[in-house]
């Protein structure tokens, strides 16, 4: 039961991870100016240059969780077969 608790959570933070990797290298692309700004004249927003460190991150430290999670359920399956 508790490895399918895991496999579940390490799904999660997957698509947790792709979603802001996606986020990040979008925020990467924009055409930002000098004083660190885009404005999308679609949705009126605007973005701010810093969130691209942040989504950076956070995607790092998601990545790195999601790879500690897999590494754990490696390690239950094998006891567990023994």
């Amino acid at each position: 039961m508790k490895i399918k608790i895991l496999i579940l959570a390490t799904a999660i933070l997957a698509l947790v991870f792709m979603l802001t990797g996606w986020t990040f290298y979008t925020r990467m692309a924009l055409d930002y100016n000098s004083e660190g700004n885009y404005f999308d004249k679609n949705t009126l927003v605007t973005y701010n240059e810093q969130g691209v460190i942040t989504f950076g991150l956070m995607t790092f430290v998601i990545l790195i969780v999601t790879l500690l999670m897999i590494k754990k359920i490696k390690k239950l399956r094998k006891n567990h077969q023994v």
